[in-house]
This record gives structure tokens, C-alpha cells and sequence, in this order.
């Protein structure tokens, strides 16, 4: 089964999931709170809280990665934080 992961899963991530759901796919879905939790599973995605959550679990899941977190002033924090398990992730 694919598997999308969606690093930052907001407005434009959330788009591509429902079309993939409706073509069979399994999303996990990043956010920063909590609380967003039960809105991502209403919408089909698992959800998990990241900072929070190491991503290598996650990853190992994923068939395709989407990075789609706003860049703050250091540049992209899912890049900088989490460098080393995404280039550790080998395809499903």
C-alpha cells in the first residue's frame, strides 16, 4: 500500500490527502499540536505530533515523503532537526 507522510500536514498537504485517500492511500499527517489530532483522523490521516515524535518510525512506514512545513527564520525545521533520520530512510 502506498503510504504518504506529510511533514507540516496543513492546508496544501491536506488537499493531496483527500484525493489520495479516495485512491486507496494511507497518509500520516505531522503537526505541531495536539489538539489537531482528532480533526486529522476525521479527515482519514494518522496523525502524529512532531516536534514530539522521533520521524524514523514514521518514515519507515512512508512510501513517499511530502515536506510541506513553513520555513522559519533558520530555514526549514524539519530539515535541520531531522536531517539525519530522513537521509537514513530507504524506500518501502
Amino acid at each position: 500500500m502506498n503510504t504518504l507522510l506529510t511533514l507540516g500536514h496543513g492546508y496544501s498537504a491536506a488537499a493531496l490527502a483527500r484525493r489520495l485517500i479516495r485512491e486507496g492511500w494511507r497518509v500520516i499527517g505531522t503537526t505541531r499540536h495536539e489538539a489537531r489530532l482528532p480533526d486529522l483522523a476525521a479527515e482519514g490521516v494518522e496523525g502524529a505530533v512532531w516536534p514530539g515524535q522521533p520521524l524514523a518510525p514514521l518514515l519507515a512506514r512512508a512510501t513517499h515523503v511530502l515536506v510541506s512545513a513553513a520555513p522559519d527564520a533558520g530555514g526549514d525545521p524539519i530539515l535541520r532537526a531531522e536531517r539525519p533520520a530522513l537521509t537514513a530512510a530507504r524506500p518501502v
